[in-house]
């Protein structure tokens, strides 16, 4: 995932993986990550220089410089209405010798403290638009041959999953009564029906939230997750 994607959000503890495209005239030229503190910018991380076609496909740009940072800092804005706070971060290649620094435009990212504010926040939002509502409408049992095995049009519905705001394999409305499938959050080993790990990261299943017309509609539980 490109460093400055603003389909994904961040949390604090998680490792972040991305990567920024770049022309270089000397591999000792290593861009870093930076990210702004108290008004000042700070490095978090240096990149890895590689090249790969399908990541970086302009030819003036052909130098992948992949980061990894385990993220430290929350944010200094709180991002308007939700639990998360904003915060500024960049791309940045120092001088060396007689090359000048160059600075990227810097980007915003949302940094929650925890996976459990990023769930609150979806789960209200989600419970507002629909809030007040007892029943009404049509909905797709889990017992359904649209889920079956798990599955929806060839993806698992469990595994590693990234939340994302363009292009994603389902499109996934969070409701309290009658789910097609019930998701408890996990840390490590989502391998059962509706187990998901939130993930910044290689995802299994790329889900969007959406609050009308889901292809999936699912339940927020602590334990006995999968179909109904």
């Amino acid at each position: 995932m490109a460093i400055d994607d603003t389909g994904s959000v961040w949390i604090v503890g998680t490792d972040v993986n991305g990567y920024g495209c770049w022309s270089l005239p000397s591999t000792k030229m290593i861009p870093t990550l930076q990210v702004k503190v108290r008004g000042k910018w700070v490095t978090k991380s240096k990149a890895k220089l590689s090249k790969n076609s399908s990541l970086c496909s302009d030819k003036k740009y052909p130098w992948v410089a992949t980061y990894h940072w385990k993220v430290d800092e929350l944010g200094e804005t709180p991002h308007g209405g939700n639990l998360a706070r904003d915060i500024v971060a960049r791309e940045y290649l120092p001088k060396i010798g007689n090359s000048a620094a160059f600075a990227g435009t810097p980007f915003v990212k949302q940094v929650y403290r925890n996976e459990d504010d990023l769930m609150s926040d979806y789960s209200s939002v989600i419970g507002e638009a629909i809030g007040g509502i007892s029943g009404g409408g049509s909905s797709s049992f889990g017992s359904s041959s649209k889920f079956a095995g798990c599955m929806y049009k060839g993806k698992k519905l469990y595994g590693k999953v990234q939340i994302v705001d363009f292009l994603p394999d389902i499109k996934v409305q969070i409701v309290d009564f009658l789910p097609d499938l019930k998701v408890q959050k996990v840390d490590f080993l989502p391998t059962s029906c509706g187990k998901w790990q939130f993930v910044d990261f290689l995802p299994d299943l790329k889900i969007q939230f959406v609050d009308f017309l889901p292809d999936l509609k699912v339940q927020l539980v602590d334990f006995l997750p999968g179909l109904p």
